[in-house]
């Protein structure tokens, strides 16, 4: 009997895909789930995934505790090599055929590190990838470049690297402590954070040639539907919206990990005061509280939504994303939706110049400039919006995955091949 390891990540769309895989799966699999114990998982799968939800599609199961660590000490240490302990044995008690993963966090480097050599991983991505310290080993080959920093800084970050490495390297234990404190996604000032698709794959492939990043099934009805585009009319209803006007969607930063609430509450307000023709839905993080918004309560044209729908359900009513530096973006691009990008002096102080470097990403430097793309797209020529197209076709393939638009047809072509293709029992 082959044996396959599934590990998600945090957001329960990890769930809904890998049921969809198991039922294209033969019966004579042995399906082993491996919750790598972000901090995030449990709050994030929702009432629906209950026990017996897991009993349901999984011979095993295990969660495990990621080691959550504010500061460096001896326990921390500790903590950590515990949890790649109870990794590596999980690994190897299973011997799996085969790996399928989805994450974007914690797990790559122990996944990618301990993981036996001989085990295929098929990497799903489901948002943007974070690699802070993965990167420092394929620094050199890396495929986005650094931003120019002095000599001294340089010298002074390479002798830090260095004896990082070292230090890791004789006691097996790389730097995975996370501080909840801090949003992830500003935890690297080396604007390395963000990739997706057959950039991850080239990176991967510099340690282990059996691994292979596929498109997202999910994400494939995204991209499907962007030529035909038609509006949900039930939604539209729902929350009061008129056909014929148009709709920006905006999807808000988690103000919990910016801070800077102020700012960007008032950057809302000026566009949707200034430009009043379309219709503007914000869409609050899960994270978050709808009190930030209350400025907004009452506005006519403002519609305030967190929990009742979700951000993939509401690009279904949209025109228009304004969006942050954020996975939300990702889907907007695959769904093909224009994606005007906050300020990054509203969001962070810290320099995001690679991120997001392409033509479907509008980055304004004020509200006037915020205002004049949206009124450009919206009102955009037929050669405009051709042009747009072929622009954002060429960033779904090139950045997602060659496999857009039938990626669940190529998902399971890989697994059956690489289950076919395994001599362990």
């Amino acid at each position: 009997m082959k044996t396959v390891l599934f590990i998600p990540e945090y957001w329960y769309l990890s769930l809904e895909l890998f049921s969809a895989i198991n039922r294209r799966l033969g019966k004579d699999v042995r399906r082993v789930f491996l919750e790598t114990g972000d901090p995030f998982f449990i709050s994030t799968r929702n009432k629906h995934y209950t026990d017996d939800w897991f009993e349901n599609r999984f011979n095993h199961t295990h969660f495990l505790e990621f080691p959550t660590i504010s500061k460096k000490s001896i326990k921390s240490i500790v903590d950590i090599y515990s949890y790649q302990k109870e990794f590596k044995k999980i690994i190897k008690t299973y011997r799996p055929d085969l790996v399928i993963t989805t994450g974007d966090r914690n797990h790559f480097y122990p996944l990618v590190r301990h993981c036996l050599p001989e085990i295929p991983i098929v990497i799903i991505q489901g948002a943007l990838l974070h690699l802070k310290y993965y990167i420092n080993e394929t620094k050199s080959k890396a495929p986005l470049p650094a931003p120019k920093k002095s000599v001294p800084d340089n010298a002074r970050r390479l002798l830090i690297d260095s004896i990082k490495r070292i230090f890791y390297g004789i006691v097996d234990i790389p730097p995975l402590s996370v501080d909840c404190s801090t949003g992830w996604g500003l935890q690297d000032n080396r604007s390395y954070l963000f990739l997706w698709g057959a950039i991850t794959e080239a990176l991967f492939k510099n340690h282990r040639d059996n691994l292979f990043c596929m498109g997202n099934p999910l994400t494939d009805s995204l991209f499907d539907k962007y030529s035909k585009h038609n509006k949900d009319m039930k939604l539209l209803n729902e929350l009061d919206l008129e056909l014929d006007r148009e709709v920006v969607l905006i999807s808000a930063p988690c103000f919990r990990d910016t801070g800077n609430i102020d700012d960007a509450i008032q950057y809302y307000k000026s566009v949707t005061d200034k430009c009043k023709s379309p219709y503007y839905l914000i869409k609050v993080h899960p994270r978050d509280d709808i009190e930030n918004f209350k400025a907004f309560t009452g506005r006519s044209n403002v519609r305030l939504v967190k929990d009742e729908y979700s951000f993939r359900e509401l690009l279904r009513i949209s025109d228009l994303n304004i969006s942050h530096y954020s996975a939300t973006s990702m889907d907007a691009a695959i769904y093909g939706v224009p994606i005007i990008l906050l300020p990054q002096n509203i969001l962070n102080p810290q320099d995001l110049t690679y991120w997001f470097g392409t033509e479907i990403f509008y980055k304004p430097l004020n509200v006037d400039d915020c205002i004049q793309n949206i009124q450009d797209m919206l009102s955009g020529t037929d050669e405009k919006k051709k042009k747009f197209r072929e622009i954002w076709k060429e960033f779904v393939l090139d950045m997602f995955s060659e496999h857009a638009g039938h990626s669940m047809t190529a998902v399971i072509g890989k697994i059956n091949e690489l289950l076919s293709s395994s001599s362990r029992r």
